[in-house]
């Protein structure tokens, strides 16, 4: 118990301090993932519009079917679970959307571009909303 009287934190439970060194968009996910009706079809809406547009385009093997779906949003998850659970590196999910982009059918070059620019984007955003405005400082 801390001395304003809240109960203070388990400094043994790692996957509790591992979830706090997450950047907060990571956390967002899976909490997201974790609801008994997550907003799957908002969140898969703007992922299908990319599957879609880049099978009529010829440059994804995999269309906005089900499967790729699943196979994307849960590898993913399995990626930030992982995550948590090892202490992994924010880098190991940059690598995973390198991979899911090589296995739609873009060329290795393209797809490590293309998760290293979403990545430094979504790591530039995440920063942005874990510092309070100046305001609450």
């Amino acid at each position: 118990m801390l001395a304003s009287g809240l109960p203070s934190l388990p400094a043994a439970d790692s996957a509790f301090t591992s979830q706090l060194s997450l950047p907060l968009w990571a956390r967002a996910v899976l909490r997201l993932a974790e609801w008994s009706q997550p907003p799957q079809e908002e969140l898969a809406h703007y992922l299908r519009a990319d599957l879609r547009e880049g099978f009529e385009e010829g440059r994804f093997r995999f269309g906005d079917d089900a499967v790729t779906l699943d196979i994307i949003v849960g590898t993913v998850m399995a990626t930030l679970r992982r995550m948590i659970a090892t202490g992994g590196e924010e880098t190991s999910l940059a690598l995973t959307i390198q991979r899911l982009l090589e296995l739609l059918g873009l060329p290795s070059e393209e797809a490590k571009a293309l998760s290293d620019r979403a990545f430094d984007a979504a790591t530039q955003r995440s920063e942005a909303l874990e510092t309070p405005p100046t305001r609450w400082r």
